[in-house]
């Protein structure tokens, strides 16, 4: 088992000063090893996350999320890997809304891992507590040859 600690502090200045906000997130990860032998490796991961954003003049856009990710990864090691993966995000701010993040993932490698070919898919469901709720999805493919 492993277990990660982040603290970031971040302060972004545009040219248009309506837009500049600053604020902080705590990160905890937690990673565990379920199985690992020659041929296979499962693992699971579980993540939470605190941020608060403040904006200088756009008090009204100031928030605060509270996310929990659970995350389970199956590996055929120099073959292939899978990983599904949950996240659910809770906004304290004027849209007061709960974002749900359903991603499912696939990785082949070739020529010993140099060539990788992924898929992934990824689910987003927003809650809205004052508008209508929204829903997207998005596939992605991918290619990545290592020289």
């Amino acid at each position: 088992m492993k277990t990660a600690i982040k603290y970031q502090y971040f302060k972004k200045d545009y040219l248009s000063a309506d837009l500049d906000h600053r604020g902080f997130y705590l990160q905890n990860s937690w990673d565990y090893e379920v199985l690992d032998d020659e041929k296979q490796r499962i693992g699971l991961a579980l993540g939470l996350e605190h941020k608060e954003v403040k904006y200088n003049l756009k008090i009204g856009n100031d928030y605060r999320k509270e996310s929990v990710e659970m995350k389970t990864n199956y590996k055929r090691k120099k073959n292939w890997q899978s990983s599904i993966g949950l996240e659910q995000n809770f906004y304290d701010s004027s849209s007061d809304k709960k974002r749900t993040y359903l991603r499912i993932s696939a990785e082949k490698l070739f020529l010993a891992g140099d060539l990788v070919l992924s898929l992934d898919w990824k689910y987003k469901y927003t809650a809205y507590a004052k508008q209508e709720d929204k829903q997207q999805e998005a596939v992605r493919t991918a290619f990545r040859y290592r020289f």
